[in-house]
């Protein structure tokens, strides 16, 4: 099933998302997620890990800098919404990014994560700002995969079914 929505609903939705530094469907997702079952949040989230994460790819490998920047982002953020739903915490923010990822390395020890967060919220900042360049981006790229690989690790020590979940396809 799919839904579309077109003319000024459309454009007004587009315009409060780009305000907050959110896609469409992240805000949207944002604005509905209390209504929603727990299972259901996890699916959405996990839905727009992948859409964003084979979109970000994508993008790399068609060197739009820019554009892979922000999917890479949005893949990593969505792992935070998952994980802030498995631990019942707030993900809505920056500084709730921030708090899970200090929670995480606290966990885990892992205090390569923090670094790996910071390189991609730069990859972030670089949708809006275009500063990253094109011979540093793979080493960025690296970086954002590395830290995919390790947060989905860490979502099946919680949960191994959501993590099987982000792993196809």
């Amino acid at each position: 099933m799919s839904l579309v929505i077109t003319g000024e609903v459309a454009e007004a939705i587009i315009s409060i998302a780009e305000k907050y530094g959110y896609s469409p469907e992240e805000y949207i997702a944002m604005k509905i997620i209390n209504d929603l079952d727990p299972k259901m949040r996890l699916r959405i989230y996990a839905g727009l890990f992948q859409k964003y994460y084979l979109e970000a790819k994508k993008l790399a490998k068609e060197n739009d800098i820019v554009q892979a920047s922000e999917k890479y982002w949005g893949a990593i953020t969505a792992l935070l919404n998952i994980i802030g739903e498995l631990k019942n915490v707030s993900h809505f923010s920056h500084s709730d990014y921030w708090d899970i990822m200090e929670m995480i390395i606290s966990e885990t020890q892992d205090d390569e994560m923090r670094r790996l967060l910071a390189t991609v919220e730069k990859m972030h900042a670089n949708y809006y700002h275009n500063f990253i360049r094109k011979e540093n981006f793979p080493s960025y790229v690296k970086d954002a995969e590395s830290l995919i690989r390790k947060l989905i690790e860490y979502i099946g020590s919680i949960d191994r079914d959501i993590a099987k979940e982000l792993t196809q396809k």
